[in-house]
Parts: structure tokens; sequence; C-alpha cells
């Protein structure tokens, strides 16, 4: 059973944004899945193409940020940056068969994603939609 469901109210008005979002949602489940089935030896694999994923994302969404000025960047990029530190010690701790990070960092991944959306991403949906449409 999938950890996170997604539902319009997760959607910051951004297409490629809430695509992404919705793709790093479904890397954060198979985590869970394989936890849930004790495939232990998968996860630094699965970890590896979340965090290959999450960089993506931060990057599209930092140079959009950039590129439209948004004011928030620096403290966005904080935030991008941290997890991106934290998914990094979860991997190692992962790699070194600690069997109790899988489970902490599904749950944290789970918290994270949505307090993230919800707050800091969909303040960046709100200013890119004005933007837009003042263009």
């Amino acid at each position: 059973m999938p950890l996170m469901h997604w539902s319009p109210n997760l959607s910051v008005g951004i297409d490629f944004i809430d695509s992404e979002h919705q793709q790093l949602m479904a890397g954060i489940n198979q985590l869970h899945e394989l936890l849930n089935a004790g495939q232990h030896e998968r996860l630094a694999d699965a970890l590896d193409d979340l965090l290959h994923k999450t960089r993506e994302h931060f990057e599209h969404e930092e140079n959009t940020m950039r590129d439209n000025g948004y004011r928030h960047l620096k403290h966005h990029k904080g935030l991008h940056d941290a997890l991106l530190e934290e998914l990094e010690e979860f991997r190692d701790r992962t790699a070194s068969n600690d069997m109790h990070a899988g489970t902490e960092l599904s749950d944290f991944l789970k918290d994270w994603l949505l307090e993230h959306i919800l707050e800091s991403d969909k303040h960046l949906g709100g200013f890119l939609e004005g933007v837009a449409s003042k263009s």
C-alpha cells in the first residue's frame, strides 16, 4: 500500500513542478514498498534514483526561481540543500545496513515533501502564476 497519494490540494499550479512532485512521491512510495516487502538490498538503488530525481527537480525549480527574480530563492535553495544532505546521510546509513534508516527515511520524506509542497512550493507557485499573468 502506498505511503502517499497525490491529491489536487498538493498542486502548486505549475505543471512541471506538479509532475515532478508526483515523480518524487512515486519514488518515496517505492522506498516504502521495498521496506514493507523486506527488500532492504534494493533500498540503496531506489534511494540513489530518488536522489537523482530530487537533484534534477531542485535544479529545475531553482533555475525557474532565478529566471523569474524570485526573492526567496536563497531561502528555498537552503531548504533544498538541507534535504539533499539528509538524503545523502540516509543513503550512507542504508549502505551500512542500518535497518532503522529505511523506516526513518520514508517517514521523513513523506513529512518533508508534504510540508515543502504545502508551504514553500505553494508560495512559489503563486508567485510564478502572478509573473505569468503579467506577461
